[in-house]
């Protein structure tokens, strides 16, 4: 459970949550108060910032004076300040393509559901079908996650290739993720039950015996995924 945090204190780790995800690189005082915050002092927000790291919301990297979201920090976003962003006309059209999909029942289904939300999030996307006998898992966008900054460390890609090439764990994952909670489940780092999970954020929802979730670095845009998900239930 993470501790009640004041409407100052919610608003500063907002701040710095909304501008690493963005950006990757630590948020110092002095950005939160230039780009996001100026109704305090910047040494008003130095002291929240101390309290948050006290609190374990945030830490400080070893080579940076700037500070980044813990799991901790992440899991009180997600459950008490997070809002579902607005989704353009685009990314709805999309939505309601994967909604029409689902529907039909096409045989391709699985994989353009995959594909499509990989294109829209830029993270790896797993799609656990259970409407046959045995269950049948594809995903998409390997080339997208790669691409972000945590993985310019060659092991790390190495690693999470590995995670993906073993589909049963991948799909025993998801489907356990998918049975715990069906509309919206978040797993952020430390909270997966698989150890080589806890370095990621994993997001899953059931529609119609289709589990689709979300898997990429604890730094993901909650926020983007929920109202995804959420307008992908409202088509049903």
């Amino acid at each position: 459970m993470t501790p009640e945090l004041n409407n100052r204190k919610n608003r500063i780790l907002k701040a710095i949550i909304d501008d690493y995800i963005d950006t990757a690189i630590p948020v110092g005082s002095r950005t939160i108060y230039k780009e996001y915050i100026q109704d305090f002092s910047p040494a008003t927000i130095r002291n929240e910032m101390a309290d948050l790291e006290e609190e374990g919301l945030i830490e400080q990297p070893h080579t940076s004076a700037g500070r980044i979201p813990t799991d901790s920090g992440y899991r009180h976003f997600v459950d008490n300040i997070m809002k579902a962003k607005h989704l353009s006309i685009k990314e709805k059209e999309l939505i309601k393509e994967i909604a029409y999909n689902i529907k039909q029942d096409f045989d391709d289904a699985q994989d353009s559901i995959s594909r499509m939300f990989s294109e829209l999030l830029n993270y790896l996307t797993v799609v656990v079908s259970h409407k046959k006998q045995t269950p049948t898992t594809s995903y998409s966008g390997m080339s997208h996650m790669i691409r972000q900054p945590e993985f310019k460390d060659i092991e790390k890609t190495r690693k999470i290739i590995e995670l993906i090439e073993h589909k049963e764990s991948l799909t025993g994952l998801i489907d356990d993720y998918a049975r715990e909670k069906e509309d919206f489940n978040v797993k952020i780092g430390s909270e997966n039950k698989t150890r080589e999970f806890k370095e990621y954020s994993v997001i899953v929802t059931n529609i119609r015996n289709i589990e689709i979730g979300i898997i990429g670095p604890t730094r993901m845009s909650y926020s983007k995924i929920a109202a995804l998900f959420d307008f992908l239930n409202q088509e049903f």
